[in-house]
């Protein structure tokens, strides 16, 4: 066997390598220590053969894995024959005899653990798999000698030495994974990053909703969470001279990634890169919706100027087309399907109106008034005036009108995003139109006037005046048919003058005043005379300044109630003053008179009395009502005495009876009665008298009473019929029994009087 370390076909590969060199070199110098030591401690004669010199400076390794390296120096002359290595006192290798070193290849080999600690922690980006440096041991410890046998038969032994395989030297890591070298790592590394392992994954994001607004588009999407890598089977093989050592096998995964944004595209180009917050998007700069120009149409007024315009066109913004993808730790997922909007036609919130350039308001109708455009123009009206008896009146030529200044107008549509203008157009206030009039009077308004009108009569002005009659006068008592009055005519005089102006209405407001003028009511002409008496409605006499009053108060004549007596039998009516007329004179009058105009009155003069002439003679005339109530009289025919009969009185029911005094300058009337004649429905004659049924079903009788057969008076009780005999009578009563009285010597009559009727 070739004792060359370098050609032992049991070394691997990786041994011829600098690890080899660096032992050799380690070996050697053990070596060279050793045999000092062994030298030191044998300087003489070492052996133990006689006069044959054994072996000098045996050294055996410790520190190469792989073998234990002897070596050793021949003294000089010594030629032994061959030298033989021993191994605890055991026999291992002859050599030849110039042999001066010998490598133990069968010496126990020192041992290596296998790796632990193997751990595994994973990101996004890798697995950095670790683990703790590998154990290892030397082998067992031997004794050695070496025994030189020499051609003479001799022998020499040297001093024994230990010796010994170091513990294995790793010469590399080799990482697998999946079954699978990974990698092959130093020895001195604990760990390894592995970036190929398989990454995590992250879906592409979906866009959830788009939602068009006017202002912007809305956009919002979901994501799924991320997903980790596969899992990987990893193990570790410690790699030595003396073999492989292999850790137990690991699972390990790269994780998920993590997503730290968002990038959203519009229409194929980057639009925005978002915070992984962030779950929705408002796209402003999207295709805004646009708003067409409003068409303006202007109304000019006298008050204002009114625009009003139909609701501006709009229309919604450009389609675009929006996708998003994930920014994660390992780079962007996968954009997600394609999805479209586009803005909304902008609201119109609202209308700037411009005059001239400067805002005049906003409004979100679609009309403004502008009432503070300039007016136009009204002349003042020039004043008449004309006075009148009845009025003061007025005059005037309708105002000049021009219209207000012409304004640039322009309206422009308002969006929360956008706005458009109209075309401008050029109006102003229209000329003033009268509305009406105003008329005042000593600066107090006195009359609204349509805006036809053009004059007005101002019969509320100081009316002139009529100053009261004088010297009136009435009789006294002289005649009896009026009293008699006389007065001198009244006197008349202007009214006082008041200052006149006229004002026009027109819808924005009043224009100037008319210069004013001056004008009063001419004095009135009298055309005629009124007369009172005793404070009663003044009467009308005519142009006059005499008057005979014929309804002035009479003397009264004062007659008590007269009594009617009604005939039992023959129907008339008697009728009677209970006492003589008296005759008192009237009380006097207090008279005034005042003149009269055409559209006034004057003053009253002051007060007199008068009053008639009152005679003795008195005419007496009887009266009846027309039915039975103290109204509506009418004369009995030649009933003129203090004693009448009422000949015919009707006989339907009852009336009301008076007398009437007529005398010189007085007269008068007694309070009424109230009677009525009688009328039958059957009459029966007896012997000697007569019975009757009234219209009231009373029974009358007359005639001979002897038997009392004819009472005086009337029944109490009611009857339908009667008959008269002899010398009695029988009736039947209203409740169908007979009753009879008078004679009953031949029982012509009940036995018992109470059935005879009893007096009224």
């Amino acid at each position: 066997m070739d004792f060359d370390a370098t050609t032992d076909e049991r070394a691997p590969l990786l041994l011829r390598s600098a690890s080899a060199v660096r032992r050799g070199a380690i070996a050697l110098t053990a070596g060279i220590a050793i045999a000092v030591i062994a030298a030191c401690s044998n300087p003489g004669n070492p052996g133990t053969g006689g006069d044959d010199p054994s072996p000098l400076r045996l050294a055996a390794s410790q520190d190469l894995d792989d073998r234990v390296r002897l070596s050793w120096e021949l003294p000089v002359g010594a030629a032994p024959r061959s030298i033989r290595v021993q191994r605890d006192g055991t026999e291992l290798k002859a050599l030849p005899g110039d042999s001066t070193s010998f490598d133990d290849l069968s010496a126990e080999p020192g041992s290596l653990e296998p790796p632990t600690g193997l751990a595994a922690e994973a990101n996004d980006h890798a697995v950095s798999v670790s683990w703790q440096t590998p154990t290892s041991r030397a082998g067992r410890e031997y004794a050695y000698s070496l025994v030189a046998d020499y051609s003479a038969g001799g022998q020499a032994v040297s001093e024994p030495v230990r010796g010994r395989r170091s513990a294995p030297i790793v010469d590399e890591l080799r990482l697998f994974r999946d079954g699978a070298e990974l990698a092959r790592i130093p020895a001195t590394e604990t760990a390894y990053v592995d970036m190929t392992a398989a990454a995590g994954s992250v879906q592409a994001p979906a866009l959830s909703s788009l939602e068009a607004l006017p202002e912007a588009i809305a956009l919002a999407w979901t994501s799924s969470a991320p997903a980790a890598g596969a899992k990987h089977a990893y193990y570790l093989d410690a790699i030595s001279a003396m073999g492989a050592s292999r850790s137990e096998p690991l699972e390990a995964g790269r994780s998920a990634p993590t997503i730290i944004g968002w990038q959203l595209a519009r229409d194929g180009e980057t639009l925005a890169s978002l915070e992984v917050s962030e779950t929705s998007f408002l796209d402003r700069t999207a295709s805004p919706g646009s708003l067409a120009a409003p068409l303006v149409q202007i109304e000019e007024r006298e008050d204002s100027v009114v625009l009003s315009w139909l609701p501006s066109e709009v229309r919604p913004g450009r389609l675009h087309r929006y996708a998003i993808a994930a920014l994660t730790t390992l780079g962007p997922s996968a954009w997600s399907p394609e999805r479209s909007a586009n803005r909304e036609a902008p609201d119109v919130t609202a209308y700037r109106v411009l005059r001239d350039g400067v805002e005049l308001g906003i409004v979100d109708t679609l009309f403004y008034r502008d009432e503070e455009a300039e007016p136009g123009e009204l002349v003042p009206p020039s004043l008449i005036v004309d006075p009148r008896e009845e009025a003061v009146g007025l005059s005037w030529a309708p105002p000049v009108a021009t219209a207000g200044r012409a304004y640039r107008y322009e309206v422009v549509a308002l969006s929360a995003v956008t706005s458009s203008a109209s075309e401008p157009a050029t109006a102003g206030r229209a000329a003033p139109r009268i509305l009406g009039w105003k008329v005042f009077r000593d600066h107090e308004r006195i009359a609204e006037l349509g805006p036809d009108e053009t004059s007005f009569d101002d019969e509320g002005a100081t009316a002139g005046a009529i100053d009261a009659p004088t010297g009136l006068v009435a009789s006294q008592g002289t005649q009896a048919d009026s009293v008699t009055l006389q007065w001198n005519p009244a006197a008349s005089r202007s009214g006082l003058a008041h200052l006149y102006r006229v004002v026009a209405r027109s819808a924005f407001g009043e224009t100037t005043p008319s210069d004013e003028r001056s004008g009063a009511r001419t004095a009135p002409a009298i055309a005629g005379y009124e007369l009172q008496r005793d404070g009663r409605a003044w009467l009308a006499i005519g142009d006059v300044t005499t008057y005979d009053d014929t309804d002035a108060p009479k003397g009264s004549v004062v007659v008590p109630a007269p009594y009617p007596v009604p005939d039992r039998v023959r129907g008339f009516i008697e009728l009677r003053l209970t006492a003589n007329p008296s005759v008192t004179p009237p009380a006097p009058s207090q008279y005034r008179v005042r003149a009269v105009a055409a559209s006034s009155v004057g003053s009253a003069s002051a007060p007199v009395s008068g009053f008639r002439r009152v005679g003795t003679n008195v005419q007496i005339q009887w009266q009846r009502s027309a039915a039975d109530a103290d109204a509506d009289y009418s004369d009995l025919p030649r009933a003129v005495l203090t004693t009448a009969i009422d000949l015919d009185p009707p006989t339907s029911g009852s009336r009301y009876y008076r007398a009437s005094f007529v005398g010189e300058g007085a007269q008068g009337v007694t309070p009424a009665v109230r009677a009525m004649g009688n009328a039958f429905s059957v009459v029966s004659s007896g012997e000697s008298h007569s019975c009757a049924v009234r219209l009231d079903g009373q029974v009358f009788c007359w005639g001979s009473n002897t038997y009392g057969q004819a009472p005086r008076q009337p029944s109490t009780a009611t009857f339908t019929s009667v008959s008269a005999g002899a010398r009695h009578s029988c009736g039947l009563r209203s409740d169908g029994k007979v009753i009879c009285w008078g004679r009953n010597d031949w029982g012509r009559l009940p036995r018992r009087r109470a059935w005879i009727p009893s007096p009224a």
